[in-house]
């Protein structure tokens, strides 16, 4: 009702991205006025199109958890295909492998979902932060325009308000650079959001790049007329019969098609909207539902309708709502001390209510053939079953749980949920394998929540481990906006005397915030940082790494002479000075001629072995850094000097991925 041109607008877009022209809509307005039924009302006429139709969700407990709306929607694609018979399986697996090769792992690392699809395969270089940040790129972008390879693909993502910074980078990156037929349906509140927010500044930052390929739309109440059709046809009544009931509903819901669904219903429930099996037709008092001065905010009505429900049930959806919009029996069962079986039974309440929706997920389980031996030829079989996942009716639903707690009692629920997550997935004792846990973010996310009444030293320093853990999955993922969110919570749960009682993890807490904060655009703070680390380093190859990060950092801030003092300080910390005086230079740049010409044989490098001496991987990783600041400076010198001093390196310890750097600058 009151949406056809909305929907005219929608089609519009979608016809458009046909030409291979990424399309993005934005949607807005505000909570209940059907945003998320307007973009799914599409669905049939883009299936009839051919169209892959995926949806994603943020969720306002999952913001540190990167990628979090992505993920939703690649899961959902992931379930389709291992459906398939296994010899297009097999063809999708082929295909991986041979256009990403080696890189085919960070599909992995991102989401263990893939594992099952790509099967085992070994670890990706490790590569600095903005290297690999463009490998994750480039493996998300191939792995866009297969998907969209020979049919239109369309993204529907809601609750962009909620969006981390790696999401909205990705947004970012889809719009500019996809090659294929994509239309992009972002859907957020636009009343939670101003001109400072980052969901509004990516926006418009895409529209600047991009102004023919992105458009708005702001979703309005219904207009008076509007409700009025929407009531005839739900009641079945005359214009002039509706008229009275019209305006009280648009008086008390201000035309939130959500508000109406959900007044209605309480109308029906407290017996004041009731149809006539006489007369065959719906029967009202405008008088009566006056006199019952039923609320006229949303969240107070569904409060009230949750309040009716057994004391257990409302216990169970709270608990819930600390969850977050998803929630499945297995999790529910873990934080309420119940048999999966019971928490069933206490939610059906809710259920029968339409307060929470069952929304049954397909998940796919891989298992060895019994008696088969544990080689690679291991023979997998592929079996699909059925979790029993729900989610609130809406945010407001949500909303009226959460806020049915005093902040206290949320903060202890979120400890409470945190705690039995982290004792039944995660042992004190063992950190091996940690990055594989997919519930890591939420685990970690849950006791932070609720950190604040954990009063016990060693629990707050194991919660700062989990941070640490945390931030490194994080890191690995490229979100680096929740690198330094994790790494900074992680630092204030570590007790005054942190370098004297847990040295390691305090360093590697700072360093981590460090990296994170130049990669979030604050090159000053990370500065303020790394200075502090260096003051507690204890050894000198932990300081050479340091003032090698700081070398590429400020070389791709363009001070290219802080960056060779900074490299020169690196390589003086391992013992191996590099004098970058004129004059000297001249003698040092003679000597290391000489060691080249006597060793050089650049035929054969590609046969050397691996470095393995991380003191020279590191020294070559600064002299790469040099040459390139050395050459944009004009000091040939010294870039033939840093030329032959890693040529040097690399003759005399292995090759590394940086030795065909060095080998283009000495051609």
């Amino acid at each position: 009702y009151g949406r056809s041109e909305e929907v005219t607008v929608l089609l519009k877009h979608f016809k458009q991205s046909l030409e291979r022209q990424p399309q993005l809509l934005c949607v807005s307005g505000y909570s209940g006025v059907g945003k998320s039924v307007l973009i799914n009302g599409v669905h049939q006429p883009i299936a009839l199109s051919n169209g892959v139709f995926l949806t994603g969700k943020f969720d306002q407990f999952k913001r540190s958890t990167p990628y979090y709306a992505f993920k939703q929607i690649l899961k959902t694609w992931l379930l389709k295909i291992l459906s398939l018979p296994e010899r297009q399986l097999m063809a999708y697996r082929e295909y991986f492998k041979e256009t990403l090769g080696l890189n085919a792992r960070v599909l992995i690392d991102i989401m263990s979902e893939f594992k099952p699809l790509l099967g085992e395969l070994p670890a990706v270089p490790e590569l600095g932060a903005n290297e690999s940040q463009n490998r994750l790129n480039i493996v998300l972008m191939k792995l866009v325009s297969f998907i969209a390879e020979d049919r239109p693909l369309v993204l529907c993502i809601d609750d962009l308000h909620w969006a981390d910074q790696s999401s909205l980078n990705l947004l970012s990156l889809l719009m500019r650079e996809a090659d294929c037929s994509l239309f992009i349906i972002v859907a957020y509140r636009d009343n939670e959001v101003d001109a400072s927010h980052l969901t509004i500044q990516t926006l418009n930052s895409i529209r600047d790049q991009t102004p023919n390929n992105v458009s708005e739309l702001n979703l309005a109440p219904l207009s008076l007329n509007d409700t009025q059709k929407l009531l005839i046809d739900s009641l079945h009544c005359s214009i002039q019969d509706a008229e009275s009931l019209v305006k009280l509903i648009q008086q008390k819901t201000g035309g939130n098609p959500f508000f109406i669904n959900e007044f209605l219903k309480t109308l029906y429930s407290e017996k004041l909207l009731n149809f006539d099996l006489k007369k065959r037709c719906w029967h009202w008092d405008t008088n009566e539902i006056h006199a019952k001065g039923i609320s006229d905010n949303v969240v107070e009505l569904l409060l009230r309708k949750m309040q009716q429900l057994p004391e257990e049930t409302q216990l169970i959806l709270q608990l819930s709502a600390c969850v977050g919009t998803y929630f499945d029996a297995e999790i529910l069962s873990v934080v309420a001390e119940k048999t999966e079986d019971a928490v069933m039974n206490l939610l059906l309440p809710a259920i029968e209510e339409g307060l929470v929706i069952n929304e049954p997920v397909i998940q796919e389980r891989e298992h060895k053939l019994l008696g088969a031996n544990i080689t690679d030829n291991t023979i997998n079989i592929k079996s699909q079953y059925t979790i029993a996942q729900f989610k609130f009716l809406h945010d407001r639903m949500l909303q009226a749980a959460y806020e049915s707690m005093s902040e206290l009692e949320r903060e202890r629920t979120h400890l409470k949920i945190g705690r039995l997550l982290r004792n039944r997935y995660i042992h004190q004792t063992t950190f091996l394998n940690r990055s594989q846990i997919t519930s890591l973010f939420s685990i970690v996310e849950q006791l932070n929540l609720g950190k604040r009444l954990i009063t016990d030293d060693t629990e707050k320093i194991f919660l700062a481990e989990m941070n640490h853990e945390a931030a490194e999955l994080a890191k690995s993922n490229s979100a680096w906006d929740a690198v330094v969110r994790y790494a900074s919570i992680g630092m204030k749960l570590l007790p005054s005397q942190s370098w004297e009682v847990c040295y390691q993890l305090t360093f590697d807490l700072l360093k981590l915030k460090a990296q994170g904060e130049y990669l979030c655009g604050q090159p000053e703070t990370s500065d303020q940082l790394y200075s502090e680390l260096l003051n507690y380093c204890h050894k000198d190859i932990s300081k050479a790494e340091i003032y090698a990060t700081r070398a590429l950092e400020h070389s791709g801030r363009g001070f290219w002479q802080e960056s060779i003092k900074l490299g020169v300080q690196g390589l003086e910390t391992l013992g191996m000075p590099l004098n970058i005086d004129i004059e000297s230079g001249d003698t040092l740049l003679s000597r290391e001629q000489k060691i080249f010409d006597r060793q050089a044989n650049l035929m054969q490098v590609d046969q050397l072995p691996e470095m393995n001496d991380f003191r020279k991987l590191t020294a070559i990783n600064i002299l790469s850094t040099v040459t390139a600041c050395a050459f944009l400076l004009g000091n040939i010198t010294l870039m033939r000097l840093s030329v032959l001093r890693g040529l040097n390196l690399v003759l005399t310890a292995g090759k590394s991925d940086l030795a065909g750097s060095q080998l283009s600058w000495y051609s």
